[in-house]
């Protein structure tokens, strides 16, 4: 008709047509093609799958591995945690450096004695707790002659026994809600706490050290090291574990020393450590944009085989 554009066969301007042709013979349509572009789009949706199959099958026992006891609240934090990356905190608290002296009818000096316990009076140390030392000797070879002795200055804690002496001494601490409030701020403690003892001085004699929280025996331990604090006998920390369950806020720690006789032993300071849970490792998930950059690839590889075969 007069006055239109003249179409080919198909419905289109002869140029279009020809244009739509080349095209139609450059994509592969054959049934070998189909079938491996279905089991390529099968693939990658099994691998979204599985992939997400994964991460709730890590969520779930994260969340129900956990006791009974908080263990929604319990989940909650440590899931906080692992999203803000942060460091496993842990709590620390010095309960005495040992630079308050000993008072005995608010007279300061060391504890002495030949047989007797003799008792402090209650005093407040660096960490607000209250203490109170016992010296007693359960054996002495020479009474009036040879004595134990205890101090408390300068940093640190010192005993003494002459020659056949054999004494013990005990700490104790009413550390009231001290240690009860900072372990109540931690999101996910260590089931354990302890109380570091830093040793920077022993004979080598047997000794036993004993830690009891609220009138219950925590932990004891024996050791008989020679310490000198040199390279060759270096100074080092033993350690006492505790229940930190067991705080009430309004607790008493009693710290003993029992050790051999004729002792000398040195100790720097007294510290209490709980430690934090570390948060668990990231699940290994590929991000939304791996999953993007290995679609384009694939894409790539395809597009780079029909440009070939169009050659």
């Amino acid at each position: 008709m007069p006055g239109l554009l003249s179409l080919s066969e198909g419905g289109f301007p002869p140029g279009r047509a020809d244009f739509l042709q080349g095209k139609r013979e450059s994509v592969d349509f054959t049934p070998q093609a189909v079938i491996k572009t279905w089991y390529l789009c099968i693939y990658l949706f099994l691998c979204c799958f599985l992939h997400l199959a994964q991460l709730l099958l890590s969520l779930c026992q994260t969340a129900f591995s956990k006791e009974p006891r908080a263990m929604l609240t319990k989940a909650i934090l440590a899931a906080g945690v692992a999203l803000t990356a942060t460091a496993a905190s842990a709590v620390t608290i010095t309960l005495d450096d040992f630079t308050t002296q000993f008072e005995v009818g608010s007279v300061a000096g060391p504890l002495v004695t030949d047989g007797a316990a003799v008792t402090s009076d209650a005093q407040v140390v660096g960490s607000g707790a209250t203490r109170t030392g016992t010296l007693e000797v359960t054996g002495n070879g020479s009474p009036g002659t040879n004595f134990a002795s205890l101090t408390s200055t300068g940093g640190q804690i010192q005993l003494s026994q002459d020659s056949s002496v054999d004494g013990q001494f005990t700490l104790t601490y009413n550390i009231g809600s001290i240690l009860f409030d900072a372990y109540n701020t931690m999101s996910n403690p260590e089931d354990l706490g302890t109380l570091d003892v830093f040793v920077s001085n022993s004979d080598g004699n047997p000794r036993t050290l004993s830690l009891s929280l609220n009138g219950v025996v925590q932990d004891t331990t024996a050791s008989a090291q020679f310490i000198d604090g040199s390279a060759s006998f270096p100074a080092e920390t033993q350690s006492l574990s505790f229940d930190p369950d067991e705080l009430t806020g309004s607790d008493v720690f009693v710290f003993s020393f029992n050790p051999f006789e004729n002792t000398d032993w040195t100790a720097t300071f007294l510290e209490f450590n709980i430690e934090e849970v570390p948060p668990p490792p990231p699940t290994d998930v590929p991000a939304p944009a791996a999953l993007g950059l290995l679609g384009m690839g694939l894409a790539g590889v395809g597009f780079s085989r029909r440009r070939r075969k169009t050659a």
